[in-house]
C-alpha cells in the first residue's frame, strides 16, 4: 500500500499525470515502496527490465555505456533525476530489457511497479492506455534530448 505521498507523486508524474484519478488508483494497488542506499544501481544497462519506478526523495544517475572500439568502454550520465521521475520504463515497453542504468546519488525512496502487471493493466484498460502511452512519449523524447545534450 502506497503513501499519499507516494499517491500524489506518482499521479504527478509526466509518465502518468493525464490518467484519471480512478486509473491512478487502479494502479497504485500494485505499487509499494522501496529505499535504496548510494551508490545502489536500481536498473542495470542490458539486464532483464521487471519494475518501472517512480522517484520519491534523493536523486538518482541515469548512465550508459558506451562501447568506443578496440573492446574499450565508457559510461556516461545522461541525465540526473529528482522526485517525481520516472525510469525504468523498459519494462513495459519490448525487448524488456533496460536501456540505461540508475545509480542512485544518494539515499533514495522510490514507488516500484512491477512490469507485467503494468502490461496486464494496459491490456485490461485501453483508453487509460493511450493516455500512458503519450505520458511514455513525452518521457523518451525527454530521455533521447538529455542522451544528446550529454554526448556534445
Amino acid at each position: 500500500m502506497l503513501s499519499e505521498d507516494a499517491k500524489e507523486v506518482l499521479k504527478r508524474t509526466q509518465l502518468f499525470s493525464l490518467l484519471s484519478e480512478e486509473e491512478i488508483q487502479q494502479i497504485t494497488a500494485t505499487c509499494r515502496e522501496e529505499s535504496y542506499g548510494a551508490g545502489t544501481v536500481i536498473c542495470q544497462q542490458g539486464e532483464r527490465s521487471s519494475s518501472l519506478h517512480a522517484l520519491l526523495s534523493g536523486s538518482v544517475f541515469v548512465e550508459r555505456r558506451l562501447e568506443l572500439g578496440k573492446g574499450k568502454q565508457a559510461r556516461v550520465t545522461i541525465d540526473t533525476l529528482r522526485r517525481g521521475a520516472v525510469f525504468g520504463w523498459s519494462s513495459i515497453l519490448e525487448p524488456y530489457v533496460y536501456s540505461a542504468s540508475a545509480v542512485c546519488r544518494e539515499p533514495c525512496r522510490v514507488i516500484s511497479i512491477e512490469g507485467s502487471a503494468l502490461r496486464e493493466w494496459l491490456e485490461k484498460h485501453p483508453a487509460g492506455g493511450c493516455q500512458l502511452v503519450k505520458g511514455l512519449a513525452s518521457l523518451l523524447a525527454d530521455r533521447l534530448r538529455a542522451t544528446y545534450r550529454a554526448l556534445e
